[in-house]
């Protein structure tokens, strides 16, 4: 499995035990609030580093709540960045932020009704483990 899959896979069941809704798609408007969309991944293939092949993945996540729900949204939000940085690793793949957390609160027009976002762009250095597959 690629070390994006690997990382997406694990954020998603992270998140679910926390008792979230998690998607990998924006749902229909009529989905309940709050919801996280897990969004675009990039996986670059970094240079063989003493034999090791190491990967940059860039994450990126968004958060979306009513309006009226600003100290909830925050709350997840939070979360989500604290949990990021404590992240070492996959079952294959040891992790290390690359690089500061990017990340912004404001408001989404891009529906009829105004919502409140929260995104969250993240990148790791990801190394191949001893032993792995």
């Amino acid at each position: 499995m690629s070390p994006s899959k690997q990382l997406l896979d694990t954020i998603w069941s992270d998140l679910l035990q926390q008792g979230y809704d998690v998607y990998d798609y924006l749902p229909a408007e009529n989905v309940s609030y709050p919801f996280i969309h897990l969004g675009d991944t990039f996986d670059n293939d970094n240079a063989r580093i003493k034999g090791l092949l190491r990967h940059e993945v860039t994450q990126r996540i968004d958060i979306y709540h009513i309006l009226k729900n600003r100290k909830e949204l925050t709350e997840m939000y939070e979360y989500i960045k604290s949990y990021l940085r404590n992240l070492k690793e996959t079952n294959d793949y040891t992790i290390k932020l690359s690089n500061p957390i990017n990340s912004f609160i404001g408001k989404d027009n891009s529906t009829s009704t105004t919502y409140i976002r929260g995104f969250i762009e993240v990148d790791f250095l990801m190394t191949k483990k001893l032993g792995g597959i």
